[in-house]
């Protein structure tokens, strides 16, 4: 596996995002079997594995560190953790889609840190990361909390996800940024102002393309590829089809079959197959 710089760490070209065993993506995966998984990649070469302290669901919050916690058991020093904190997920008020609760004061990032080494079994963290943005904590308070924990040795590095210039700006001047992690894919690119900044203060971009963003971007790049190839001013009817198919054939990769059958169903109209 190809390496690749954040922040001053080295880590696999290609790192692991962890969260689906636990939240978001239906039915948590059972322990044992995600951390087989996981130990799996780690043999196979990744060493760069994101989870977090709230993914989670309402029958085990803080699910996904533990799984981490027992695929790393004999190996930790092999590998880099990211985990994160500072936002919360009601489950009280509503268990299947629950409002967030954004804390990132100095007593529940302290509580949330002890908390994630206790399940990930360590007593450190690669990379803690501020998972949104607090109203109530100012990015001056949110990097001293993080340079104690630094100084402590809790923490190796810090970032912030889904942040400004101007936050990161003024968080940086306290205690220097390792990496970023924002939504940026080929469709939102709202963030890519950022990027100059990041390379002047070596700031280690991890670039998040999440689902919504991934099909689309997929999407996208399936007709740019189509566009390449075939004059779309002077489309054939088998260039028509012939892109129906593409976009089809990118949509079920993706994952979605029925918007794979519109697309063809499209490709069809449109070639008067």
């Amino acid at each position: 596996m190809k390496k690749r710089n954040i922040g001053g760490v080295e880590v696999s070209a290609i790192g692991m995002g962890c969260m689906g065993f636990s939240h978001a993506e239906g039915a948590q995966t059972d322990i044992d079997t995600a951390a087989r998984i996981v130990r799996k990649a780690a043999d196979l070469g990744y060493t760069f594995f994101n989870t977090g302290w709230n993914y989670g669901n309402a029958v085990d919050p803080h699910h996904n560190e533990k799984i981490l916690g027992k695929a790393f058991e004999g190996i930790r020093e092999k590998v880099v953790i990211s985990s994160k904190c500072g936002v919360d997920f009601d489950y009280a008020t509503n268990p299947d889609h629950p409002p967030l609760i954004y804390d990132f004061s100095r007593s529940k990032v302290r509580q949330s840190v002890e908390e994630s080494l206790t399940r990930l079994k360590t007593d450190y963290i690669d990379f803690y990361l501020q998972a949104r943005i607090d109203p109530k904590t100012s990015p001056e308070d949110a990097a001293e909390t993080m340079s104690e924990l630094i100084r402590e040795g809790k923490v190796l590095h810090w970032g912030v996800s889904e942040a400004d210039e101007d936050y990161l700006r003024r968080a940086n001047t306290v205690c220097p940024i390792s990496v970023v992690e924002n939504n940026y894919n080929i469709i939102n690119r709202k963030h890519e102002s950022l990027i100059p900044f990041l390379e002047k203060n070596n700031i280690g971009p991890g670039i998040l393309a999440r689902k919504v963003g991934l099909i689309y971007g997929l999407v996208a790049l399936a007709l740019f590829v189509s566009f390449s190839i075939l004059n779309i001013a002077d489309l054939s009817t088998d260039g028509c089809f012939t892109l129906g198919c593409a976009v089809g054939a990118t949509l079920t990769i993706a994952g979605h079959p029925i918007l794979a059958l519109f697309a063809a169903m499209a490709a069809g109209v449109a070639s008067g197959y």
